[in-house]
């Protein structure tokens, strides 16, 4: 059963990718999801260091990496100093990234709604309360404890 759950699991998610993404591929950028990701964090929450970045998407330190520096080659991020810690750094939107967003954000919302309309809004809410149900309980396990 949960092998059965997860291959559809799986699947659904790729068919939402593929609504979603199609965004992604008329843009003059091509831009992955934990890119867009990362520049949506930025534009709704300001300069985040990179370890704040990767809990709010879900990603390693080193894709952090990796992809503050993609962003930043595109001129879309810029690294900047941490007021109160020299150790740390900031990364926040340039003009141009904060205008990149604003433009694809409502395109991409209008995709994700599309993508949700086949659910009703009590099956939308269950669907969240399952994944977040999911996710946390994923989280929490320990590797190889059968949980």
């Amino acid at each position: 059963l949960a092998l059965d759950t997860f291959i559809k699991l799986r699947r659904a998610v790729n068919s939402v990718d593929a609504v979603i993404g199609v965004v992604d591929e008329r843009s003059p950028r091509m831009m992955s999801e934990t890119r867009f990701g990362m520049l949506e964090a930025l534009y709704h929450l300001g300069p985040l260091c990179q370890q704040e970045l990767g809990e709010k998407i879900l990603t390693s330190k080193a894709n952090v990496t990796m992809i503050v520096d993609k962003l930043s080659a595109q001129g879309l991020v810029r690294r900047t100093a941490h007021p109160e810690n020299r150790r740390m750094v900031l990364v926040e939107l340039t003009d141009a990234g904060a205008a990149f967003v604003k433009e694809s954000l409502p395109d991409r919302v209008d995709r994700i709604r599309v993508a949700f309309d086949h659910l009703d809004p009590d099956e939308r809410k269950e669907l969240g309360r399952l994944c977040k149900k999911l996710g946390l309980g994923v989280s929490r396990a320990t590797p190889g404890d059968g949980k």
